[in-house]
């Protein structure tokens, strides 16, 4: 069983449905549970909050499975949408979000437009290169 699947198991006899299809025995997602270990390292929190970095987890992992932006974005880039994402999320933003959409989302649909044909050109040419 991965840590992460024990990290989204309720603590009653029920999976959480929403992260996970499975539903895994209590004992056994609080043993794994102990062993607070990502496979890069140590948990960046306790026990307690790991359950709510999960659901970042979770919510990143949905939304990175649509569009790979580290492929898209610069650095610069995806520090920007992530405060975007932020101040929705916490409603502090004094933009209104339908407005934002409707004046940016063209240079949006554009932007990842562009970007992504220049993806597939290079990918093209990669693969002609490697052919020759």
């Amino acid at each position: 069983m991965s840590s992460l699947t024990a990290l989204l198991v309720a603590s009653s006899s029920r999976a959480v449905s929403a992260f996970t299809t499975r539903t895994v025995a209590p004992v056994a997602a609080r043993a794994a549970m102990t062993t607070r270990h990502m496979a890069s390292g140590p948990m960046p929190y306790d026990d307690d909050k790991m359950p709510i970095y999960a659901l970042g987890v979770n919510i990143g992992m949905q939304i990175s499975s649509q569009t790979d932006f580290k492929t898209l974005l610069e650095e610069d880039e995806l520090a920007i949408l992530l405060a975007g994402f932020g101040d929705v999320v916490k409603g502090e933003n004094t933009a209104n979000p339908m407005e934002v959409l409707q004046k940016y989302g063209p240079a949006v649909n554009e932007l990842l437009r562009d970007r992504t044909e220049k993806i597939v050109e290079r990918v093209k040419k990669d693969g002609e290169e490697y052919i020759e």
